[in-house]
């Protein structure tokens, strides 16, 4: 079994992969800020994870989109998609009960990563109406499947029917070596 990773080297990874990043560690509670742009072509968006222990103790990463403040919505739409908050913005990154993260996990190799996936589907569903980001949605939103084959940790899915294989945004590699780049 692995162990717990510590406040502070949750902090330490943190600051070494996200150099300028605002940083306050207290006891067993980490908040963290940082810009995430999820393309080329995007905005910046300010995050905040807010680390601490939750009801039982278990350590817990809430993340929030800080700025901009009010996220505008898709046409025909009155709340985000895949938050637990619409006021405070605060998204929905994994399915705590399908045990999906953990405290043995690195904060900055999974939630900040899979903030800014978020980030990128919400920025198609701003320009669709559809989430293709997956997941469990509460109220008018549908359960959406992940692909078979997707790995949300590595965050890629292999598609064996078009001898493909996919990351987070998009087709990376043909597996006959073409070599599609899609950052």
């Amino acid at each position: 079994m692995n162990k717990e990773l510590s406040t502070t080297t949750q902090a330490q990874q943190l600051r070494s992969l996200f150099p300028g990043c605002k940083l306050e560690v207290k006891r067993r509670k980490l908040v963290w800020c940082y810009d995430l742009q999820p393309t080329a072509i995007s905005r910046r968006y300010t995050v905040k994870i807010k680390y601490h222990p939750n009801s039982k103790g278990v350590m817990t990463p809430d993340t929030y989109v800080m700025f901009p403040k009010h996220l505008p919505l898709a046409e025909g739409e009155f709340k985000l998609p895949h938050v637990y908050c619409n006021e405070s913005q605060r998204i929905c990154l994994y399915d705590w009960r399908q045990k999906e993260w953990n405290p043995t996990m690195s904060l900055a190799t999974t939630i900040v990563p899979w903030a800014s996936e978020w980030l990128y589907f919400y920025e198609v569903w701003v320009m669709t109406g559809e989430w293709y980001g997956g997941g469990n949605h509460p109220g008018n939103y549908k359960e959406v499947k992940w692909p078979i084959g997707y790995n949300r940790i590595r965050n890629f899915w292999i598609d064996w029917n078009n001898n493909t294989i996919h990351w987070n945004r998009g087709l990376i590699i043909v597996l006959s070596l073409r070599l599609s780049i899609s950052c």
